[in-house]
């Protein structure tokens, strides 16, 4: 196989999932925590906020 069909199909494959991610961060939902305390035994969550 000469190399620019080959090119072409590893740069296609590469575009699709450059696209598949894009698309599964923009459905992606996120959290935010207002503070996050750090001790050195633990982690403490305070004011969750949906």
């Amino acid at each position: 196989m000469d190399r620019r069909p080959l090119l072409l199909v590893f740069t296609a494959g590469i575009a699709v999932s450059l696209l598949l991610c894009a698309y599964g961060f923009h459905q992606a939902t996120y959290q935010v925590f207002k503070e996050i305390s750090i001790s050195s035994n633990s982690l403490t969550l305070k004011n969750y906020c949906p």
